[in-house]
């Protein structure tokens, strides 16, 4: 029962009656007790807010969610796990995560990050994936766990298979001393493209990653074998592409390539992109993993740049450890 009191506060009250009896079994009367228990229903309330805003979350997160109840029932799919998993939202839920786990076995209720675990898809399919655990806690008890999942083979990058070019040619060398980052940031975009076109044809093997249309940069430079990676949002079948939100995909997709060839070149062009998708920290910690893997191989990287984006400070904090390809001992022809 709501009630408001004289001071004009709202209440809420929970009500016993007990009747009262004679020796005949006649009522003779009840006795009426209130307890406030405004502070509960308050909580209640709260609580209850607060669970439909983490479903919210879980329901439009970027990633693949499930939420498991005591028993490990599948008490909430988000629509990327359903994605995932092949299943559609009435199929899944109800389920025990066993059903979706190729060995059947359950998860612990507790906080982990980095699991490697075996998901079955409806269709039979069983997938590497990367898991990690979040326990629900009611009082010290275990009221659920919230699992995310990804699929292994998307954190791992592209899987990018060298190639030469047919016609090479060999008559003007040019040479970049290996295991070394190059930077060109004089604003001539063609500079780094006509250096990496050239040591392609010699022989080279080479990976071009850049913002252009990969169809116009094959008809400008004739360039026809070496695999090119477009950093763009929309997919396509004819090029390989990375979106520039995925970032962590880089790094491996680059590190596996160099770990594949001997005096290998790559070339990225388009970490303006990258920037306006991601924070300047995390793009700039990427360049350094990517030059970590340069500097243990004989290959060497060339990173195509606008200077008129970065101020100065963010400008030498990039290129502090890239020699630049605009002096003029950087490389012999």
């Amino acid at each position: 029962m709501n009630i408001i009191t004289k001071s004009g506060q709202k209440k809420v009250l929970s009500w016993n009656v007990i009747k009262l009896k004679d020796n005949n079994g006649k009522t003779t009367g009840i006795i009426c007790s209130g307890e406030d228990i405004t502070p509960r229903k308050i909580a209640e309330e709260e609580l209850k807010h607060a669970n439909d805003y983490l479903n919210l979350l879980i329901r439009i997160a970027p990633i693949a969610t499930i939420v498991l109840d005591r028993e490990q029932n599948i008490v909430t799919a988000n629509e990327k796990a359903m994605d995932l998993l092949g299943y559609a939202n009435d199929e899944i839920i109800g389920n025990p995560i066993s059903t979706i786990i190729s060995n059947n076995e359950l998860l612990e209720f507790t906080d982990k990050n980095d699991l490697s675990i075996e998901l079955l898809k409806k269709d039979g399919e069983c997938i590497d994936a990367n898991i990690a655990t979040s326990a629900i806690m009611d009082n010290n008890n275990h009221k659920g766990l919230i699992v995310t999942l990804q699929d292994i083979s998307e954190l791992r990058g592209l899987l990018i298979a060298p190639s030469i070019e047919e016609n090479t040619e060999r008559k003007d060398t040019l040479e970049l001393e290996g295991s070394y980052t190059y930077i060109q940031d004089s604003g001539d975009l063609n500079a780094s493209y006509d250096i990496f076109s050239t040591m392609v044809k010699q022989g080279r093997p080479g990976l071009c990653i850049t913002r252009e249309n990969p169809a116009k940069i094959r008809s400008k430079y004739n360039i026809t074998k070496t695999p090119i990676i477009w950093l763009t949002k929309t997919k396509t079948s004819e090029y390989p592409s990375i979106d520039p939100t995925e970032l962590f995909k880089l790094h491996p997709t680059i590190e596996n390539f160099i770990k594949k060839v001997n005096d290998g070149i790559v070339l990225i062009d388009g970490l303006e992109y990258l920037i306006l998708e991601n924070d300047l920290k995390s793009v700039i910690k990427f360049m350094e993993q990517t030059n970590d893997t340069i500097m243990v191989s004989d290959s060497r990287l060339i990173l195509q740049i606008d200077p008129l984006i970065f101020d100065t400070k963010d400008h030498h904090l990039l290129k502090r450890w890239m020699r630049s390809l605009t002096d003029e001992d950087t490389y012999n022809d």
